[in-house]
């Protein structure tokens, strides 16, 4: 029996993508590492302003907190990565910071590196699709 070729498409799709993925999740993985090494130092940062962006895709306004920290008395801001619905945000979050450089920081929660695991996880199972696909190729011939 031959190869169909759409089969054969499939699994070099599945097989192609999966490898892309998996060098984009280890380099998310990775620069999360980095961040959680590089940021050791825990603020308490105050509400300070709420930015609004109108999303297309939603259609409506996405709201983002901006939060103000102080080090050494010198004041940082920095903008939640998580838009919401609503104006009402929270009145203080932790900041984690770069002792040496504190405008490196990040909100706590925000820099956990999940994505990289789901972008992992996504990219393992494509890997596996292409592989059984192979596997059922080679054994049907």
């Amino acid at each position: 029996m031959k190869f169909d070729v759409f089969d054969l498409a499939a699994c070099v799709t599945c097989a192609v993508f999966g490898i892309l993925l998996a060098f984009v999740s280890a380099a998310v993985l990775r620069s999360s590492g980095r961040r959680k090494a590089r940021c050791t130092k825990t603020k308490r940062a105050l509400l300070y302003d709420v930015t609004e962006q109108y999303d297309k895709d939603k259609g409506h306004e996405l709201y983002f907190p901006v939060y103000e920290y102080t080090v050494d008395d010198k004041v940082f801001h920095i903008v939640s990565r998580m838009g919401t619905n609503s104006r009402e945000q929270a009145r203080t979050v932790n900041v984690i910071y770069d002792p040496r450089d504190p405008q490196y920081s990040y909100i706590e929660g925000q820099g956990s590196g999940k994505l990289g695991f789901i972008l992992m996880a996504v990219a393992a199972l494509l890997l596996v699709s292409a592989a059984i696909m192979l596997i059922s190729m080679i054994t049907a011939m």
